[in-house]
This record gives structure tokens, sequence and C-alpha cells, in this order.
């Protein structure tokens, strides 16, 4: 009975570092996410700013 016991206790330690190991990849991705979502709206920004430049520089040209 001590043996049951003392394997379904390496059992649970086992699956809790599984676990812990799962959430930080977990977070680890979302923060991966996250700056990748960061650089696209910073990009998106620039491609609009351009954009923008772009044709105030067309309307001064056509003038």
């Amino acid at each position: 009975m001590l043996y049951y016991g003392i394997t379904m206790l390496h059992y649970d330690i086992t699956m809790l570092y599984y676990d812990i190991t799962m959430l930080y990849y977990d977070l680890t991705l979302l923060y991966y996410d996250i700056t990748m979502l960061h650089y696209d709206i910073k990009m998106h920004y620039y491609d609009i700013t351009m954009l923008y430049y772009d044709i105030t520089m067309m309307r001064f040209v056509s003038l």
C-alpha cells in the first residue's frame, strides 16, 4: 500500500511539473503573440503615415 501511495505521489508531482511547464510555454507564446501584435500595429501605423505623406506629396506635385 505504501508503494502505491509513493507511486501516486510521484505521478502527481510529475503532472504538476508538466502543468507548470505547459503554463510557462503558454505564457511565453502569449508574450510572443503580444509582441508580434505590437510590431504589427507599429508597422501599420508607419504604413498609414507613409501613405499619408505620399498622398500629400502627390497633391503638391499635381499643383
